[in-house]
């Protein structure tokens, strides 16, 4: 069976607890990659790689640096598990009709329709997957597959926990 971890970063492995620390013990937050993840977030995703084998793939605003530069971040920092992909944008353009301007926005569900689409593409059946965000922008029917962050504290043992839970067979996916 197939396993997908959809991981969003900032407040699932960016966390504000490790910032807050960073800036009080005036250590650098960031490198060439951007921000530092909490080494405890780190190990909650590792615990989650170990037991479950999942394929990460990043749902997080990071990857519009796109997928190479994912991956060499993966490396430089010696993540846990396989960075096997990037979900698609959904952002969206509007244009007023009398003016002209234009702007972009996400819209509500998008994170949720960007997830939709890369199981649609790529996803193998059978498969389960989790989704892992500090934020709810995802579909009703995903519900049952997402697990919220709190952003202070991320990825931490407890929520790796449930991630393990989803994605055991009880959620599996069949098309």
């Amino acid at each position: 069976m197939n396993r997908y971890l959809f991981l969003d970063i900032d407040g699932v492995l960016n966390t504000g607890n490790y910032s807050n620390f960073l800036v009080h013990s005036s250590l650098p937050e960031s490198d060439g990659h951007g921000y530092f993840f909490d080494p405890d977030a780190v190990e909650g995703l590792k615990k989650v790689i170990d037991a479950t084998n999942a394929d990460i793939i990043l749902a997080s605003d990071w990857r519009v640096d796109g997928f190479d530069n994912m991956q060499s971040l993966w490396v430089a920092r010696n993540m846990p598990g396989k960075l096997a992909g990037i979900t698609p944008s959904c952002k969206t353009t509007f244009t007023n009709i009398d003016t002209q301007e234009t702007w972009s926005k996400y819209p509500v569900g998008s994170r949720g329709m960007e997830v939709a689409e890369w199981l649609l593409i790529n996803g193998r059946s059978p498969y389960s997957y989790a989704i892992v965000d500090d934020e709810d922008n995802y579909l009703l029917y995903q519900s049952e597959h997402l697990v919220l962050t709190n952003p202070m504290n991320g990825l931490d043992d407890s929520i790796a926990d449930v991630v393990i839970s989803i994605l055991s067979e009880d959620h599996l996916v069949v098309r």
